[in-house]
């Protein structure tokens, strides 16, 4: 079985016991740079990616006709109000872009990187 297969068993089990393997603080993140920095065509191939985001709305309730966590709407509102904040800044011209990767807040970058090997500035 392959490793992405192992993944998905991992988390639906986790998702069958109750646990939390990605908590509300990543998962809120994640869902952040998915809504807002989601240009990129990598974000609908990576299955990883996929993965996580099935088991975040499947556990915190986010989609259909359920009521959302109010813990992760809340950290969600706040991680989206701090990126939109960082492209406000870039394009009223207060923000001088050094480089690419200037466009996005860094914990972004990192996330994306780290756990998916996503360059978000591609």
């Amino acid at each position: 079985m392959d490793r992405i297969a192992e993944y998905k068993k991992l988390l639906n089990t986790c998702m069958n016991a109750g646990l939390k393997i990605i908590g509300v603080d990543l998962a809120a993140r994640i869902l952040s740079v998915v809504h807002l920095c989601s240009n990129n065509e990598l974000f609908v191939y990576d299955e990883k990616l996929r993965a996580d985001l099935d088991f975040i709305c499947k556990f915190y309730h986010i989609g259909g006709a359920e009521t959302p966590n109010i813990e992760i709407v809340e950290l969600v509102k706040k991680y989206s109000a701090e990126i939109e904040k960082h492209f406000e800044k870039i394009d009223s011209g207060d923000g001088l872009l050094t480089k690419k990767e200037d466009k996005y807040p860094q914990w972004c970058i990192d996330l994306m990187k780290k756990r998916y090997n996503i360059n978000l500035f591609q």
